[in-house]
């Protein structure tokens, strides 16, 4: 008889425990790499506005794309697991958010102590999240990407193009549609 703490015990009690665990299934990957792509581009925006204002630079890492950011990354390093199993997604998961996590602290303290910020140190701890977002985004295909990015230039486009009213909604959708077909 096996006890308790034997190993195919656990085993056992684990794979049980698994039929409780609802895992949410994934969107398709175009939907992450978009905002994800979109991250990027306010990440680059923070990178300007730190040396000025480090407070706004860190709101930013904190809006717009970055609202979901944690999920959009941990489906990309997943789906990057299911394309390419010799991948360590995980290890470029955590790569990013241990950089981005530097960083933002960097930005948190300058703003705090109202200090001069030590421009070589936040440029190398942003080129560090870059291209630890870079590493994670080159695990995505080629299609994908082209996609993702195709959509992403037209949702820029349709934004910029409403705020100056100059929009037709009707010919903005279908293209936006066009490109997700």
């Amino acid at each position: 008889s096996a006890d308790a703490t034997s190993p195919s015990a656990s085993n056992a009690s684990g794979r049980g425990l698994a039929r409780y665990i609802r895992k949410k299934q994934l969107d398709p990957l175009e939907t992450y790499v978009p905002l994800v792509l979109e991250a990027r581009s306010q990440l680059e925006e923070a990178g300007t506005l730190m040396d000025k204002d480090p407070a706004t630079a860190r709101n930013l890492l904190r809006s717009g794309a970055f609202g979901g950011l944690r999920e959009n990354i941990r489906a990309l390093g997943e789906y990057a697991t299911t394309i390419d199993a010799s991948v360590d997604a995980s290890a470029l998961v955590n790569d990013f958010f241990k950089s981005l996590e530097q960083y933002d602290r960097l930005l948190y303290v300058t703003a705090k102590d109202k200090a001069e910020l030590d421009a070589d140190d936040a440029t190398a701890k942003l080129q560090a999240t870059t291209q630890a977002l870079d590493k994670l985004l080159a695990t995505v295909p080629d299609d994908v990407m082209a996609k993702s990015k195709a959509f992403l230039s037209a949702a820029v486009a349709k934004s910029r193009a409403a705020a100056q009213g100059a929009a037709t909604p009707s010919e903005d959708d279908r293209v936006l549609r066009s490109l997700l077909n």
